[in-house]
């Protein structure tokens, strides 16, 4: 029942849109601009741009400002306003050329669908890797092949997994530990002749252990899950369960 070993595949973060905003030292006005970050720096681009000029009342404040005087501080109080004001008018500015915000907005979702279907794609492959490894995992112990086993992997991924296997073993039992980051549970597959010859209840198993890995479940009586905080209860929970089924 040690760990298998398998390690999940590292997902880059998603694309996603960001205003900045600059006023320089030449202080002649507030720039915006609007980019797109995407999974590499490679992928940085400029999708909108406006500007916003400083009167000169307002850049005479501003320059004023550096020496200290009797109301400089009422002063750079008003001249912060202003320039707040700027700003937003500069990302007014920006968020009403709607041709670039489309069209940034459209390129970004395109490509987060992109990036889904690859994540999708990925999760599938590691998926069917893992259960070639287990196929060697699997035991014929009293009439029934049995997988007991911790691995790396989410709850989907198990449940897929378990039902794959079902294809390729009969009467087949499976029982899996799963964790991924800080998430971990249990996923139980019975045969439904062994569960109703033997009395066996996945649903009843689950919420049995569910406890020692802080979690809790439920399901029928050939198949159950449970989701909890606690994987290094999952060991113990194994072992619970794999005393039930060999009725020890």
């Amino acid at each position: 029942m040690e760990n298998s070993g398998n390690k999940p595949f590292t997902i880059l973060h998603m694309n996603e849109l960001f205003i900045g905003l600059m006023s320089g030292t030449s202080l002649d006005g507030m720039d915006a601009v609007l980019v797109n970050f995407g999974d590499s720096p490679q992928d940085i681009k400029i999708m909108g741009h406006s500007y916003v000029p400083y009167e000169d009342t307002l850049k005479k404040s501003l320059l004023g400002l550096h020496l200290p005087y009797t109301n400089e501080l009422e002063d750079s109080l008003i001249a912060g306003n202003i320039v707040s004001q700027k700003a937003y008018q500069a990302i007014e500015a920006l968020l009403k050329k709607p041709a670039d915000i489309v069209k940034a907005i459209e390129e970004l979702q395109q490509k987060n669908t992109a990036l889904g279907k690859e994540i999708e794609r990925l999760a599938k492959v590691q998926a069917q890797q893992l259960k070639n490894e287990l196929k060697n995992d699997v035991q014929h112990i009293e009439g029934m092949h049995l997988l007991i086993k911790e691995v790396h992997t989410d709850a989907a991924s198990a449940k897929d997994i378990l039902f794959a296997l079902r294809q390729d073993f009969s009467p087949f039992v499976g029982v899996l530990a799963h964790r991924e980051a800080d998430k971990c549970g249990l996923t139980i597959l019975l045969d439904d002749a062994l569960a109703a010859q033997n009395q066996w209840s996945a649903a009843q198993w689950i919420r049995e252990v569910a406890p020692l890995i802080q979690g809790g479940g439920g399901g029928q009586a050939g198949f159950a899950t449970a989701g909890g905080k606690n994987p290094a209860g999952l060991g113990d929970a194994l072992q619970a369960l794999q005393t039930k089924l060999r009725g020890e």
